[in-house]
């Protein structure tokens, strides 16, 4: 799907259905949000960005559910499971990794970094940043994996260019 069908299917969070799957799409590389196969040692996955086909994997596919305002927790769908969080740890960049915990509900073993809020950038408010709760703007990372993934990490700053917004699109 290209980039302007993407936009084509994009939806305003007013339209996000309680129980409903959707996709989260890098507005940059127009890549889906996904997370990872291996876990580590304390169970969490990797965030990352794929672009190209997703060949019907359920790691593609995302539960929002509203916490308040402009407050959301992205579940995954897929058969392991695993909420959205920010790392408390920076890289050798400032950036916080975003990581998936590996169960299938929010356990509170991540305090509050499951929370992320989803604000508009255009006019349409079909683009958003999505914040974590310290504040730090969600990005596709430049750098591709072996895979061609994009890691996903959370920047303090400098929310400019496309990296930084994403969409929501229903799952077919």
């Amino acid at each position: 799907m290209t980039k302007h069908d993407l936009l084509s299917r994009a939806i305003p969070l007013s339209q996000l259905g309680s129980s409903s799957t959707h996709f989260v799409v890098n507005h940059g590389f127009g890549a889906y949000l996904k997370l990872g196969f291996d876990t580590d040692s304390y169970n969490d996955r990797y965030a990352y960005v794929h672009e190209g086909d997703r060949g019907g994997d359920e790691r593609y596919a995302w539960i929002l559910t509203p916490l308040g305002g402009d407050m959301y927790s992205f579940q995954n769908v897929s058969s392991t499971g695993g909420f959205l969080f920010e790392g408390g740890q920076t890289d050798n960049d400032g950036d916080y990794r975003i990581w998936g915990h590996n169960i299938s509900n929010i356990d509170g073993s991540k305090g509050d970094r499951y929370k992320f809020k989803v604000l508009p950038v255009d006019g349409g408010g079909i683009i958003y940043h999505i914040q974590t709760i310290s504040g730090n703007i969600m990005k596709a990372g430049n750098h591709r994996d072996g895979d061609g993934d994009h890691g996903v990490y959370g920047q303090p700053s400098n929310e400019d260019g496309d990296r930084f917004q994403w969409i929501i699109v229903p799952v077919p």
